[in-house]
């Protein structure tokens, strides 16, 4: 099967290290982040057959007098789209032999060495994902309309004069009644808290906050994964600060993401007290005939068949009339949120792995 995968972004980790008396020992390291997840093999290659040559290649001179003796790969705990690579510098002996160091299959540099944030330097730290178990809930008078209802009731609903700047329009019945006890909009299952440690931030994460995923999206840090179905997973905000270790510092973005495997999307009964004014047959408050009941909204109360108006709540058909009896019960499909494409969203875009 041919390699499909890429180098995305190569990062410097650190240099330097000594094993002995032999001279000078170095190694070169770099967090190496690919377009998929890949194994070892494949990631040594790619790093071996770097087109730019960032990377040294084994038997050549390098640092000094000192040649490169390997080339490692070790994934960054679990995630098997970035990669730790090595490159190990020895300094011949007067036989022209390059001494080894101690347990030379193992880790010459420490991997507690390498993940310290504090040696990456001039460069990121390295991000962090976390997910907690969360409820969280709030009211809402307007919403986006994604159907539900037929005829004159979506006609009126997709009318531009009846959206606000957003696009939404108030949670209405197919009569055009506000929804009496609507309920809130509740996110179940958790919250997600991803961190990124940056030099510079990038402020247009900013433009994201408020917004749900248009489509699917699985991601994954270090071994800890994810996924998001379309419209489950909301940004609810996006904190920075100003954090220090050592003699740097750098801005920490924490973004706040809710999400529930429900999706955001509410079904919500058709039901009222109101029903649609009919055209040709109704007056409206004035007493003057209804000529059209889509270029306004006329309501009437629903009477009882004595005649009496109805004080309870009674099934819509949809289309803002009272259901017949037996007839199946109408809902109204209703989202709070904006649609974004999160694959474009800053720091969060880094830990995707796969879209449809």
């Amino acid at each position: 099967m041919p390699i499909t995968a890429t180098i995305l972004k190569v990062r410097p980790i650190r240099e330097g290290g000594a094993y002995g008396e032999k001279g000078p020992e170095v190694a070169f390291a770099w967090y190496v982040t690919f377009s998929e997840i890949i194994d070892q093999g494949t990631a040594l290659y790619l790093c071996a057959n770097d087109s730019l040559g960032r990377f040294p290649l084994p038997n050549l001179v390098g640092y000094g007098a000192s040649v490169c003796t390997s080339l490692r790969a070790e994934p960054v705990r679990e995630n098997r789209r970035i990669w730790r690579i090595v490159a190990d510098f020895r300094t011949p002996d007067n036989n022209g032999n390059t001494p080894q160091p101690p347990n030379s299959n193992t880790n010459p540099i420490p991997i507690g060495e390498l993940l310290a944030p504090e040696l990456i330097g001039n460069d990121d730290w390295i991000p962090t994902l976390s997910r907690y178990p969360r409820q969280v809930s709030y009211a809402a008078q307007k919403a986006f309309y994604l159907g539900g209802y037929s005829d004159y009731a979506d006609a009126e609903l997709i009318l531009p004069a009846n959206k606000d700047s957003d696009g939404r329009v108030p949670l209405v019945t197919s009569a055009g009644q506000r929804l009496a006890g609507a309920p809130d909009f509740v996110f179940h299952q958790a919250e997600w808290l991803v961190r990124y440690y940056v030099q510079y931030p990038d402020e247009t994460v900013f433009d994201y906050e408020g917004t749900t995923n248009d489509a699917q999206l699985s991601f994954s840090l270090r071994g800890l994964d994810g996924t998001f179905a379309k419209n489950s997973a909301r940004l609810e905000g996006v904190t920075v600060t100003e954090v220090s270790r050592g003699a740097t510092s750098r801005w920490e973005i924490s973004m706040s993401i809710l999400h529930d495997r429900r999706t955001l999307v509410y079904e919500i009964a058709d039901r009222g007290t109101m029903r649609r004014a009919k055209a040709g047959i109704d007056n409206d408050q004035f007493g003057a005939p209804i000529v059209s009941a889509v270029a306004s909204i006329h309501m009437q109360p629903i009477k009882d068949p004595e005649g009496r108006v109805m004080t309870d709540p009674v099934d819509l058909n949809g289309n803002g009339q009272p259901s017949a009896n037996g007839y199946k019960t109408f809902f109204g499909r209703w989202r709070n949120e904006e649609e974004r494409n999160w694959s474009l969203m800053p720091y969060f875009s880094n830990l995707i792995v796969a879209t449809p």
